[in-house]
């Protein structure tokens, strides 16, 4: 194992006899570096003779002895203890050692910590990580600025009993500590300061450096507003978005109060898992960053943060602003499906394994002609229901959906998935459904391995709104042999109070 360096660790070896004859040890030694050490080999009185045993003896014959390891550097050591046995065979056997000289190593990030430029009296923080990446335990005793750091600088997130002695933190190999410095200048001139951190394998500094100006910062005002909305509705928290809407942002109340803003930052904080697409220009405002669209392919929740800089260089201060939207499907039956490719590594270009989503009315075959909503038949009539595939993808990733606003009382429908073009290997495929507005069901990272796959995903009643899973794969699915999907005995059961026959 890892032992500290100049510290000793000991092990103690026992050798038995499992054969059916008596064992001769004619001698042992060690084969090693001078780190380790077998103590008293060299003193036994050899030949050693060991009768046979078995492991279910009270009180077996054997041999012990203990092996040292002093590690005298860093690093892997190496060895064996060789037992040479039964001379006239000239046997030998040899145990196996391994050691390592291990030490705690400390880093910090970020060091240095410039804040730049800073107006004055507003506060910039900055988050220090101290990790431990050595192999050893190592403590943490204090965390204090030197004497000659400026005062507009500040530490908060420690416990006191870290700021002095004799308060101290032990961490593991690979854990972590964070802390938060803190810049406040008030006056124009320049700051810097050292950081220092004591712990048991000396001292690492970390560098502080800011400049105090008078400039106000700039205000970031986020809106944004859902793409042909009848109502026209901006705001910072949306909740009538639906999937397939494109939404505008829109940082143009954004103020600086004593000049000007000269850039615009937008960025996609959260997204519903499956989401590969970017933010883009608006139609008609081609390189204008204040002025951004992003198509919502799911449903869930979406974050959207901004950040303004003025004309010396600033970006705002404090909370960022946010634009939060919900969006949800307001058809009565949703479904979504993704995929995942691992061996896709941008999946949000051109190239890229296809997936495709299926929903049947039961009674009728999987590639239907009529029957079968998918990306050959996506707005079918089946009368009076009308589905329809709203996003069909080829190229990886997905999504696709389907949706269907008026399901027929007493009807099944089957909801399927099928590997249609195996690229990349392996896609993993999530289905999600919804119901009236609900997620009711979720079945994530489905492997679909080869072309042909298909996987029946479940079948869904209506009024009840129940859904079975099946989740089957089947492999080598030929869509022209393709057979109808069943309902169970047990999901007539289950919905048998509906009221259908």
């Amino acid at each position: 194992g890892t032992i500290p360096e100049e510290e000793t660790g000991r092990i103690t070896v026992t050798v038995y006899n499992r054969g059916s004859a008596p064992l001769v040890i004619d001698s042992m030694g060690l084969n090693a570096s001078s780190d380790f050490d077998a103590d008293g080999l060299d003193q036994l009185n050899y030949p050693i003779t060991i009768a046979a045993s078995t492991p279910d003896d009270p009180e077996p014959q054997k041999v012990t002895f203990d092996v040292t390891y002093t590690p005298s550097a860093p690093g892997a050591d190496a060895g064996t203890v060789q037992i040479f046995y039964n001379s006239a065979d000239e046997s030998l056997f040899e145990i196996p050692l391994l050691g390592e000289g291990g030490q705690p190593f400390l880093t910090v990030s970020p060091n240095p910590i410039d804040f730049g430029p800073s107006p004055l009296g507003i506060t910039s923080s900055r988050t220090i990580t101290v990790t431990n990446i050595g192999d050893l335990n190592l403590d943490i005793s204090r965390i204090s600025f030197d004497s000659e750091t400026s005062q507009r600088f500040s530490l908060t997130g420690l416990a006191p009993d870290l700021q002095v002695p004799p308060g101290s933190i032990t961490l593991g190999t690979n854990n972590s500590l964070t802390f938060v410095v803190d810049y406040t200048p008030q006056e124009e001139a320049a700051h810097a300061g050292r950081i220092i951190i004591e712990h048991s394998e000396g001292v690492t500094p970390v560098i502080l450096a800011g400049v105090g100006v008078d400039n106000l910062c700039p205000i970031a005002v986020a809106r944004g507003f859902v793409r042909d909305d009848p109502q026209g509705r901006r705001s910072n928290v949306i909740d009538w978005a639906t999937p397939t809407d494109f939404l505008v942002l829109d940082a143009t109340g954004s103020t600086d109060p004593d000049g000007s803003i000269v850039d615009y930052r937008w960025e996609l904080l959260e997204a519903p898992q499956g989401t590969t697409n970017s933010l883009e220009d608006l139609e008609g405002f081609p390189n204008d960053p204040s002025r951004q669209q992003f198509f919502l392919p799911l449903s869930g929740r979406y974050e959207f943060g901004l950040t303004v800089i003025d004309d010396v260089g600033f970006e705002d201060c404090g909370e960022q602003a946010t634009v939060q939207v919900l969006s949800l499907p307001d058809e009565r039956i949703h479904i979504e499906l993704t995929w995942t490719n691992p061996l896709d590594f941008d999946e949000s270009d051109e190239e890229g394994s296809d997936v495709d989503l299926h929903f049947v009315k039961v009674g009728h075959n999987w590639f239907d002609p009529q029957f079968d909503t998918y990306y050959n038949n996506r707005a079918p009539t089946w009368g009076p229901e009308l589905p329809s595939l709203d996003i069909d993808d080829t190229d990886g990733a997905g999504p696709e959906n389907v949706q269907m606003d008026n399901p027929l009382d007493c009807q099944w429908y089957a909801v399927g998935a099928h590997y249609f073009d195996r690229d990349f290997g392996t896609a993993y495929a999530t289905v999600r459904l919804w119901i009236e507005g609900d997620q009711v069901y979720e079945r994530v990272n489905i492997p679909l391995e080869d072309t042909d796959d298909f996987w029946d995903i479940g079948r869904l009643h209506w009024p009840t709104g129940e859904f079975f899973a099946v989740d089957e794969v089947y492999s080598g699915f030929d869509s022209q042999t393709a057979t109808a999907p069943q309902i169970t005995q047990g999901m007539i059961q289950a919905v048998a109070d509906s009221g259908c026959p």
